[in-house]
This record gives C-alpha cells, sequence and structure tokens, in this order.
C-alpha cells in the first residue's frame, strides 16, 4: 500500500475542521473520535454564528469610536468657545466697573 492511498479503518475528516484537541486533554485521532459529522455540521454552525456575531460587535465598537470622536470633537470646540465667551464676560464686566466708577465720582 503506498503512502497516498488512506487507510481503509480511517475516516475522512474535513482537514479545516480535522483539530488534534479534545476536552478532556486526550488526542483526538480518527478512530477514537465519536463525534460524528452531525456534531461537526453543529460545531461549524455554532462557529459560523459566533463570527458572525464577532463582526456585528466589531462593526458596532468602530461604529461607536467614530461617534465618540466626533463627540469628543465637538466638546472640544464648545469647550473653547466657552472659554471666549467668559473672557469677553470678563472683559465687559471690567468695562462696566470702569463706568460704574466714572459715575460714582461725578
Amino acid at each position: 500500500m503506498s503512502m497516498t492511498q488512506p487507510k481503509a479503518n480511517c475516516r475522512l475528516v474535513d482537514a479545516s475542521i480535522q483539530k488534534n484537541i479534545s476536552f478532556d486533554g486526550k488526542p483526538v485521532t480518527p478512530t477514537s473520535w465519536n463525534g460524528g459529522f452531525a456534531e461537526i455540521f453543529s460545531l461549524r454552525d455554532q462557529l459560523k454564528l459566533a463570527e458572525e456575531r464577532a463582526a456585528q460587535v466589531q462593526r458596532e465598537c468602530d461604529g461607536l469610536k467614530a461617534e465618540l470622536q466626533e463627540l469628543q470633537g465637538l466638546y472640544d470646540c464648545s469647550q473653547r468657545e466657552r472659554a471666549e465667551l467668559e473672557s469677553e464676560l470678563q472683559r465687559y464686566r471690567e468695562e462696566l466697573g470702569r463706568l460704574m466708577g466714572r459715575k460714582a465720582q461725578e
């Protein structure tokens, strides 16, 4: 028998899902694994749903980051405007104080 021919007693398992892990710590071999194809398809479906959910959450996260950045920009702008208005108010108060002082002297 050549190396390219599969052994007769081995089940063929899709290479994209074949892993050398198990949940009880023992390596899984094609002859020791009893999960069956139904479990493989179920696990594939669960993985696909988890990947779709992760992608959805990532998109939501990216959207929230963009919104936060926009809000931060608006906040910074409003803080600058507030500082300018407070400075202007202080100038008006000083001017009013000077005018009130002159009027009191008259």
